[in-house]
């Protein structure tokens, strides 16, 4: 029985019958083979935190890197057409891949936590029943298992679970990249494109604006349903 994260310990005494006693080894090897995998499932969620990380930089960079190549006049030294196509991207496909990106690194941090969550609890309920003092937390006849509980910091995590100084990293990076795209397509638009009519220019900012708006309402949300629930469970 687990109760605020201990077990009540079965005396020596209590004579177990040899069904009670294959049934008790079954439930303990189930709950092992249970644990390796939802720690791996752990591993590989953040393991996809990094590739999808890695892949939305450099997707990111090549747009970049395009953008600045088409910003060469062309054969009639007239720029103007290179300028709106450069303002199209940064305030379209620039913020989407973004947005997409950030969608799913932040798909994969929920993944992980969950998986965090649910071992913490089970890690507890394998704990001797008296009152135990984390610092003894290499004790193995006290804590049997007991990783996830050690590498998360109830009071310290502020935000996004056990790695929170990366996470707010890789939040930031991905809100500056988005916030950067959003800026670089107004001032393209405004201060470079000629060959768009004030509606035109106009519309491009309204769409940003909404764009702008409307991530970062269901973002915000999102990170603070998160940070809740990685606080929820302290031991």
């Amino acid at each position: 029985m687990c109760k605020r994260g201990h077990v009540t310990v079965v005396p020596a005494a209590a004579a177990l019958t040899p069904e009670e006693t294959d049934s008790r080894s079954l439930a303990l090897d189930l709950a092992v083979e249970e644990y390796k995998s939802l720690r791996a499932e752990s591993i590989a969620a953040k393991n996809n935190q990094q590739t999808t990380l890695t892949w939305s930089l450099a997707g990111i960079g090549v747009l970049v890197a395009g953008s600045v190549a088409a910003t060469r006049p062309d054969a009639s030294g007239s720029q103007a057409a290179a300028y709106t196509a450069v303002a199209l991207m940064f305030a379209t496909i620039a913020p989407l891949i973004i947005l997409g990106s950030f969608g799913i690194w932040l798909g994969e941090v929920e993944r992980m936590e969950r998986v965090g969550k649910y071992l913490r609890e089970r890690e507890r309920c394998s704990w001797r029943a008296e009152t135990l003092d984390m610092k003894h937390i290499g004790e193995p006849l006290r804590y049997p298992t007991a990783w996830e509980n050690a590498i998360f910091q109830p009071k310290a995590a502020s935000g996004l679970g056990k790695n929170v100084f990366g996470n707010v990293s890789a939040v930031m990076l991905f809100v500056g990249a988005f916030a950067a795209s959003i800026s670089a397509a107004m001032t393209v638009t405004w201060m470079a494109v000629t060959n768009l009519s004030h509606v035109e220019k106009t519309t491009l900012t309204g769409w940003c604006v909404v764009l702008l708006v409307a991530s970062g309402y269901s973002f915000a949300r999102k990170l603070w349903s998160l940070r809740k629930s990685s606080q929820d469970h302290a031991a």
